[in-house]
């Protein structure tokens, strides 16, 4: 081989392991403007539920591209998350993109401004066709800016009257700190406190802070997650007051007869204060999130599940057991566990709009998470466990109720307390400590009533991620309990 055949192999040799080290690295090649930008699609599976996935995709350095996933239903984001890489080929308009196991490979038309290809994840895939988008059409990337350049100016207005029940007044009229409050504004608006989408504050009976984030209001039902269980757990008290349930100490099997050729040994010592206190001492696997929700019977599934422990002796928070108070509800009222409570709680409240649909299952509504209310009508239910059972001076529940489903019966490993669906924490303020009744679900939707300070507190959020999770409590801790203090 002569000289110049040696230099040419040579060349094509540098220019090949130039190529494959830009696909290894994730390297992108050609005219990167063609795809950086926000994408659109719907997965054809997905129509029916008005999903929607969007994919952000920008330039770093040296010709390599980032990107960042989003999941939106009707409009809002529920879900975010980071693109392991984005690869782009100008030479024959490729695109792929991937988050763990699951990956877009589509090819793209630049004058179209369409990506058309698969969509893969484990266990299947279906065709997609991702579309090009101004970042103006995709709602909710910013708490409060219209646009990416445009920062919104924070200016406190004291909430509204809209005739729901509420009396409104300024922060300074109940003694908050008006400096504090903004302070803490400003830093939701910064996204210091990750995705928190509401924020409301009733102090001596008086809404004083109503703030919205991510393009949500006053108007939008919001999904309470495990808060459901405290609303579960005021509807029970509800029936045992009507005497419709003789009380807590009933076996949960004597409300689900047609279940008993699932019955195994130990069942005979779970009582229903057991499933309101996580104390139903069962045999859970550390996977069930993964294979729970789509089994064909949850009463059956949580029914079938092995006694291994000592009814009542240790809380282990699982949420499957706080579904059985659906089917508790039912046998007892005789109606589903939203139908009860609109005739017996919603509409002594002045709730008008709730919905209880969302992963309903045999025609039970799931009493362990998929209610969504309005953030004022969850700061009612807060109010009405403050004020002893009473809204408006109307009895709702008892007294005896709500002193009893609040009061300590167990611990999460000696750091808070629960009671039946409620926890309990104690605060700080002004060198004291006061107790907090908290009923909180996962993403930051929290009811928090502190009854020393006349207090309730609610956010409704998406914090899913370590990082953020439970900001509730530190806006609590560090703004909303000083400037009661400060004010």
């Amino acid at each position: 081989m002569n000289g110049t055949a040696r230099r040419a192999l040579l060349v094509l040799a540098i220019g090949l392991l130039a190529f494959l080290a830009a696909c290894s690295s994730g390297r992108s090649q050609g005219d990167l403007s063609q795809v950086v930008g926000f994408w659109r699609g719907v997965p054809p599976s997905q129509e029916e539920g008005c999903w929607s996935l969007v994919y952000r995709i920008s330039e770093g350095e040296r010709g390599f591209l980032r990107g960042h996933g989003y999941w939106y239903r009707g409009g809002f984001m529920e879900s975010d998350f980071s693109l392991d890489a984005v690869v782009y080929r100008e030479a024959d308009h490729s695109l792929h993109a991937h988050y763990g196991r699951v990956t877009f490979d589509g090819a793209v038309d630049p004058y179209e401004g369409t990506a058309i290809g698969t969509y893969s994840y484990p266990g299947g895939s279906e065709a997609l066709t991702m579309r090009r988008v101004p970042e103006a059409s995709i709602p909710g990337l910013y708490p409060r800016t219209k646009t990416a350049g445009e920062p919104y100016v924070y200016e406190y207005r004291p909430p509204e009257e809209t005739g729901d029940g509420w009396d409104t007044a300024p922060l300074e009229s109940v003694g908050l700190d008006r400096r504090t409050i903004d302070t803490l504004v400003a830093k939701m608006i910064g996204r210091e406190f990750g995705y928190i989408h509401s924020l409301l504050v009733v102090k001596d009976g008086k809404l004083v802070l109503e703030e919205y984030f991510y393009e949500y209001d006053r108007e939008t039902l919001h999904t309470i997650a495990s808060c459901t269980q405290s609303v579960a757990s005021l509807l029970i008290g509800i029936a045992i007051d009507r005497g419709e349930i003789a009380g807590v100490d009933e076996q949960i099997y004597s409300f689900f007869p047609e279940y008993e050729r699932f019955r195994t040994e130990g069942w005979d010592g779970v009582e229903l204060r057991h499933v309101l206190t996580m104390t139903a001492g069962l045999d859970w696997p550390a996977d069930w999130g993964g294979w729970f929700y789509v089994s064909r019977d949850y009463f059956e599934e949580v029914l079938k599940r092995p006694v291994v422990k000592e009814p009542g002796a240790e809380f282990e928070y699982v949420s499957p057991n706080a579904t059985l108070l659906a089917g508790v509800i039912r046998h007892a009222t005789g109606m589903h566990a939203d139908e009860f409570a609109e005739r017996r709680l919603f509409r002594r409240l002045g709730i008008e709009e709730f919905d209880w649909d969302e992963g309903r299952h045999r025609g039970y509504p799931r009493t362990d998470g998929t209610l969504r209310m309005l953030p004022r009508d969850m700061a009612k239910v807060g109010a009405l466990v403050l004020r002893g059972g009473e809204w408006k001076g109307k009895r709702i529940v008892s007294e005896e109720w709500i002193e009893e489903s609040t009061l300590p019966h167990t611990s999460d490993r000696g750091v808070e307390d629960y009671g039946y669906a409620w926890w309990s924490v104690e605060q700080e303020i002004g060198g004291r400590s006061v107790r907090a009744v908290l009923s909180r679900g996962t993403g930051d939707q929290y009811i928090v009533v502190v009854p020393e300070l006349d207090l309730v507190v609610v956010t409704t959020g998406r914090n899913v991620t370590d990082a953020k999770r439970w900001s509730t409590m530190r806006i609590l801790e560090d703004y909303l309990l000083p400037a009661i203090d400060e004010g």
